[in-house]
């Protein structure tokens, strides 16, 4: 099935975002947790965006959750928002996602800063 999922993102990324960098699936459907009522959670990152914003659309009859950021927008959501807020959401869909078209230094990247930032809330106080 993941398989299947994999073939719907990258074309979604082909059809709907030609100009993103990459697209990371993730979420249930990654982590082999889904239902029949799971949507596909991606994470869109284009080099360059007026703005973060985030989206929900069906493709090929699947729904897809989209979360769309360029590598500003990221830095401020993963520190600003998800580390104070102790929910670290974009930061594990981003290193537990699946990388289409494929992995790159550009992925790579990302998946550190990532892995800096869950690494980061690690560290604070549990109360």
């Amino acid at each position: 099935m993941l398989d299947q999922l994999t073939q719907v993102a990258q074309e979604s990324f082909v059809r709907k975002y030609p100009d993103a960098s990459i697209i990371f699936l993730a979420g249930s459907i990654v982590r082999g947790e889904d239902t029949p009522f799971s949507d596909l959670d991606t994470v869109v990152v284009f080099d360059k965006l007026p703005a973060a914003y985030r989206v929900s659309f069906y493709f090929q009859g699947f729904p897809i959750e989209a979360f769309v950021h360029d590598p500003e927008t990221l830095d401020y959501f993963l520190y600003e928002l998800d580390r104070p807020s102790g929910i670290p959401s974009l930061a594990q869909m981003i290193l537990e996602g699946v990388e289409i078209p494929k992995p790159n230094e550009f992925s790579q990247s990302l998946k550190e800063l990532a892995t800096y930032s869950d690494r980061l809330l690690s560290l604070l106080p549990s109360w």
